[in-house]
């Protein structure tokens, strides 16, 4: 009996939010080869919307996004984790 071997990532949901397409592109180009479904946002509006219609299992965030600096980006991945946390309980 043969073994098909699964890419590490597969069944893996990744969301990557930067405002830096050619950063994004890159991120995408690394990470499916490995078997993830990668998701990309250009803004921390659009990630929020995403994560309230998709199950993710990471968030990759540029923390310089225009508007989203600091604690206030810190804040947005604590809430992301939270939801993403909660609908893995139900």
């Amino acid at each position: 009996m043969s073994t098909v071997e699964r890419p590490v990532l597969s069944g893996v949901t990744i969301l990557v939010v930067d405002d830096h397409h050619d950063s994004v592109q890159l991120l995408i180009a690394a990470l499916e080869p490995f078997g993830a479904l990668v998701l990309a946002a250009g803004s921390a509006p659009e990630a929020r919307e995403l994560l309230s219609a998709t199950d993710v299992d990471i968030i990759v965030c540029d923390l310089g996004c225009p508007a989203r600096t600091g604690s206030s980006s810190s804040d947005g991945c604590e809430r992301a984790r939270r939801v993403a946390t909660s609908r893995r309980s139900r």
